[in-house]
């Protein structure tokens, strides 16, 4: 029983890595900009002004609605690349 989990849990291990492998080289066309956000956000949040103006400027500019689904669909990507 024990061999077969391990077999089986290597497997998915190799799968794993398999997927990431192709997942971060599909997206690699995004690497750039989102370097770029990262980048803002690390500054940004060292300063809690800067960051609600960030925010309350975004805001205004482009509506609750489009930065809620626009923030949908890059999270994701966002949180595999940085890992």
């Amino acid at each position: 029983m024990t061999s077969r989990i391990a077999l089986r849990r290597a497997s998915l291990v190799a799968r794993s890595g398999t997927l990431r492998s192709r997942i971060a080289k599909e997206a690699q066309p995004f690497m750039r900009p989102l370097t770029a956000a990262d980048r803002a956000l690390a500054l940004v949040s060292g300063h809690p002004l800067a960051s609600g103006a960030a925010v309350a400027g975004m805001l205004a500019l482009l509506g609750l609605r489009r930065i809620a689904r626009w923030t949908m669909r890059v999270l994701p990507f966002y949180a595999l690349l940085r890992r």
